[in-house]
């Protein structure tokens, strides 16, 4: 399974148009492209006013299939000329391979913690294994399901979490149970030297 997702960042005072319009972005592409895509908003970790697009789709093949299906329909058509006065830059766009996962059915969680981390050279097979340890950590230290991903475009052997939980209190409770948990602290310390420095956090709200 891959995801492929699409960022935008909303134009200053207009965040709530730019909301509206990336809802209507998601139902026209899940019905031109035959895809179910969901819409995000960034919560923190991300500039003020960025939303987003996501898809779960079987490879590449089926992503270009997608893509032509999306470009020969009107409707989009339409809403990519409104979001030129409504998001400030064009898309930045992922591309990701799953490369593990808690469970089979992942769902479509009602926020997603997102962190990411770049591989650091010499060390991806070492890094990728200790990724891998940190997913079934957290899983059986919180009992929240999730994803780990790896770039199939982009930048270079980057690696992401994917934790989805339905509510804050949710979310609060399993980073408690992390922060104070000692194991976790060792496990972070054993898979550092695997990443180069600069990795990010994110958490978004599914809309």
């Amino acid at each position: 399974m891959h995801i492929f997702s699409a960022t935008m960042t909303a134009n200053p005072g207009v965040t709530g148009e730019a909301r509206e319009l990336t809802v209507e972005m998601r139902d026209v592409c899940t019905a031109a492209m035959g895809i179910p895509v969901s819409a995000w908003a960034a919560v923190a970790g991300c500039p003020y006013g960025t939303f987003g697009l996501s898809a779960r789709l079987e490879g590449t093949a089926q992503l270009l299939e997608a893509f032509a299906k999306l470009e020969a329909d009107g409707d989009w058509t339409q809403l990519v000329k409104r979001a030129k006065g409504v998001f400030h830059a064009p898309s930045e766009t992922s591309y990701s391979s799953v490369i593990a996962a808690t469970t089979e059915d992942i769902g479509q969680p009602s926020l997603v913690s997102i962190t990411k981390g770049r591989l650091a050279p010499g060390h991806v097979q070492a890094g990728l294994a200790g990724a891998g340890k940190m997913l079934e950590f957290v899983k059986a230290e919180t009992g929240v399901d999730g994803l780990l991903t790896l770039s199939a475009e982009g930048p270079m052997n980057e690696v992401s979490w994917l934790f989805g939980v339905e509510s804050g209190a949710q979310g609060d409770a399993a980073d408690a149970a992390l922060a104070s948990n000692p194991g976790f602290l060792e496990l972070m310390d054993e898979i550092g030297p695997h990443f180069a420095a600069g990795g990010e956090k994110q958490l978004i709200a599914r809309i």
